[in-house]
């Protein structure tokens, strides 16, 4: 019974799209900011991001998604920055050996550009290398993807991004990998308050608009409310911060499939 559960589960990830829950996860409890975000979360996102915010960092993070054990995510990262560019390295696992598994290791390189009319530019890269085992009835697979991106950096407080994803629109027989195309804007409109903005295009599909604003409650405590994708999905996340170091908790509420938790720990220094 455990292993018809999974592959009904399966059949709904596939119909989703595959890797849907790393992006999603990947924008802990906001569900917007792949494109125009920096820092930590741009590993997941657009990698010209890792280029500002952060000097070192580490984290990692735990999901379970829709509350079947079988469906949990693991991933760990972490970034460094240099005088020649700053470099980055994730790991995401999800699923399960025996019913469906997804393994991603990815290495990020970024740098800033000359400073253009008062705007600073920066360019990045990834190279993700992928490995899918679903033992029936396509069993395994494993591939290279390439992601590209340009962040515009206005102030300290505004950010703009275009993301490609699988720039070489790289197949796997047997499995669906989408090519995705993503502008988006992050502003600090207060001290206290930042909106998201994400426009995601996929190759193959409409597009979806995904949409957040964080709010700082207390100079600890920030939560995050964001909405947006198709189907509609809601967004929650708090995020209690200590000096360098920050644990959270996200969670997504998807219309038909429920409900995923997760949590994070993140060392910063900035």
């Amino acid at each position: 019974m455990r292993k018809v559960l999974g592959i009904v589960m399966l059949l709904s990830l596939l119909a989703f799209g595959l890797n849907e829950e790393l992006q999603e996860f990947a924008l802990f409890g906001k569900g917007a900011g792949a494109s125009g975000d920096y820092g930590t979360f741009a590993l997941w996102g657009n990698p010209a991001g890792i280029s500002k915010g952060v000097r070192m960092s580490a984290i990692a993070s735990w999901q379970n998604s829709w509350g079947v054990s079988e469906y949990s995510q693991y991933v760990v990262g972490g970034l460094y920055a240099n005088k020649i560019a700053n470099i980055g390295l994730s790991l995401n696992y999800f699923g399960d050996a025996d019913i469906y598994s997804e393994l991603v290791v990815g290495a990020t390189v970024a740098r800033k550009l000359p400073r253009i009319y008062g705007v600073e530019p920066a360019l990045g890269a990834r190279m993700r290398y992928t490995s899918i085992s679903c033992p029936e009835p396509y069993g395994s697979a494993s591939t290279a993807l390439f992601d590209g991106g340009l962040s515009l950096f206005f102030s300290s407080r505004a950010s703009i991004g275009i993301y490609g994803q699988n720039l070489l629109n790289t197949q796997l027989v047997g499995f669906d990998i989408n090519s995705m195309y993503s502008f988006g804007f992050r502003f600090d409109a207060a001290s206290w308050a930042t909106v998201y903005a994400d426009l995601q295009v996929p190759n193959d599909a409409p597009g979806e608009l995904y949409l957040c604003q964080q709010v700082a409650l207390t100079k600890w405590l920030k939560v995050s409310l964001g909405i947006g994708g198709r189907p509609t999905k809601f967004y929650l996340g708090a995020d209690f911060a200590w000096q360098d170091l920050g644990i959270g908790w996200g969670g997504t509420i998807h219309p038909e499939l429920g409900m995923s938790n997760g949590a994070k720990i993140l060392w910063e220094k900035r």
